[in-house]
């Protein structure tokens, strides 16, 4: 009797010190975020816990509100290290591969940016790809075409760009796919939408 109390105590104790540790971690990255020009705009959060002692215990991925600012409308993304933040910036898609590798897709108005994204448990590795150039396509360098929307599909082997391009001056929509083979051989290859509302 007098041994179940003492396990149940410390058992207790952990469980409280736990608790409270997760609590000072959350009010510490609260403080990090209000420190950032859109944190009154973030409209929802999607958190990706990573395990297996990774560098990065979790990624971030803030949507905007409809009525945010045009500058700062594009979602963002924050990895996370004991509540502290490694990397950030920008996002259009955001891809996960498996639970230490994704793709972080970004576009302008004349290219798209894919970042190719590993994590091990002493350091991000980053590749990153030109998917998209306009300036630099034969087809398609014309002045007035700009990159106005881009989605992706899942396939066997690859992920399908669609990019959605409009042309100001004759004022119409075209459409380029994009094919990316999947980097090496990803399991439980997942999307992630652009907003999940």
């Amino acid at each position: 009797m007098i041994y179940s109390l003492i396990v149940s105590g410390l058992f207790s104790c952990t469980y409280k010190g736990k608790a409270h540790d997760s609590v000072l971690k959350k009010k510490e990255t609260n403080s990090i975020l209000e420190e950032k020009e859109w944190f009154g705009f973030i409209d929802s959060v999607y958190t990706y816990s990573l395990k297996n002692e990774k560098y990065i215990d979790s990624v971030s991925l803030y949507f905007m509100k409809v009525n945010t600012p045009s500058v700062l409308a594009e979602s963002k993304f924050i990895l996370w290290r004991n509540s502290k933040p490694i990397k950030n910036g920008e996002f259009n898609l955001f891809i996960p591969l498996n639970t230490y590798q994704f793709l972080i897709v970004s576009k302008g108005s004349r290219n798209i940016i894919l970042n190719e994204i590993e994590i091990d448990s002493i350091k991000i590795k980053e590749s990153k790809k030109v998917l998209l150039d306009l300036n630099n396509s034969n087809l398609l360098k014309d002045p007035c075409n700009q990159i106005s929307k881009i989605n992706h599909k899942v396939t066997n082997q690859s992920i399908v760009f669609k990019v959605q391009i409009f042309q100001l001056c004759s004022e119409e929509y075209f459409y380029e796919e994009l094919i990316y083979p999947f980097p090496k051989n990803p399991l439980n290859v997942r999307s992630c939408p652009l907003n999940p509302r």
